[in-house]
């Protein structure tokens, strides 16, 4: 027997049906020839898919599309929400998966914003005051699994 293994890869918007967890079109990493006719289709950690049971034997299950996602989201405050004192920079803030950064300047806030859309993480980003951020922080940092990462000069050193 022999082992193929491929590099190749293209990642599309398409499940694999019995797990519904993301597939990219790209033959698995390993593959045993003795198995069968290599799949085209493999998970994203290079995986072959779910086995389904079929007329000769089980085999790799046949992905399917799934819709694509919502357009962006963006954090809108809320009309109440008065304006930052002129003393008081705004804090700009991204989130995306289980990151949440935090920075004191637009362009590196949208930076972080374009590498997290590039990493199909969906994220979301808006401004605060310093004190709606603290409000918010507070809350935050109770989640389970989430970090924080505030890169404002003289906050915990960049991280919180």
């Amino acid at each position: 027997m022999r082992m193929i293994n491929s590099r190749r890869c293209k990642l599309r918007r398409v499940v694999c049906p019995e797990c519904r967890e993301p597939v990219r079109r790209c033959p698995p990493d390993r593959w045993l020839t003795a198995i069968g006719p290599r799949p085209r289709w493999s998970h994203l950690d290079g995986e072959p898919l779910c086995p389904v049971i079929a007329p000769g034997g089980s085999r790799p299950a046949r992905p399917r599309r799934v819709p694509t996602p919502p357009a962006r989201r963006t954090i809108t405050p809320p009309a109440t929400v008065t304006p930052p004192a002129p003393d008081a920079a705004p804090v700009y803030v991204v989130a995306g998966g289980d990151l949440i950064a935090v920075f004191d300047n637009p362009e590196a806030a949208g930076i972080m914003f374009t590498t997290m859309t590039g990493a199909n993480l969906e994220p979301v980003r808006g401004h605060l005051t310093p004190a709606q951020w603290e409000a918010q922080r507070a809350s935050l940092a109770r989640l389970p699994g989430v970090t924080i990462v505030d890169t404002r000069p003289g906050h915990e050193n960049g991280a919180s």
